[in-house]
């Protein structure tokens, strides 16, 4: 198969998945509510090629042309929340990311630390 015919059936694959259940689930119904999943899903692909026209090696013997291609891909899925709907009300209920949270913090406390350390020199001569 070559390199476009290839391109082309991701791509008509591609085409066939992407819906809008692959974005919100099904929806799920529990206690006087509908509970719709909601996810971001994301392609990245690449790929590229080239040909080598016939050279004169050190070892004194022709090399043959040569030509490659290669190519590769990606697809993420991530949860974003849930939309949930009731009789009185619809609303966007996010999914927390707590790990950004403890980063944030984490380099919150760190970078305090040395501000402090910068402006508050030590007076018992040990430290520098």
């Amino acid at each position: 198969m070559d390199v476009q015919n290839f391109l082309k059936s991701i791509a008509e694959s591609l085409q066939d998945s992407a819906s809008v259940k692959k974005v919100y689930g099904d929806p799920i119904e529990a206690h006087g509510k509908t509970i719709i999943p909601v996810a971001k899903i994301g392609y990245g692909f690449g790929g590229g090629g080239g040909t080598n026209p016939n050279k004169a090696t050190e070892v004194q013997e022709p090399s043959s042309g040569g030509e490659g291609s290669g190519g590769g891909g990606c697809l993420g899925v991530k949860p974003v929340g849930v939309i949930e709907v009731t009789d009185k009300y619809t609303r966007f209920v996010p999914v927390m990311e707590y790990a950004h949270l403890l980063m944030a913090g984490v380099s919150g406390f760190f970078i305090a630390m040395m501000m402090h350390k910068r402006h508050h020199k030590c007076k018992c001569g040990h430290c520098k």
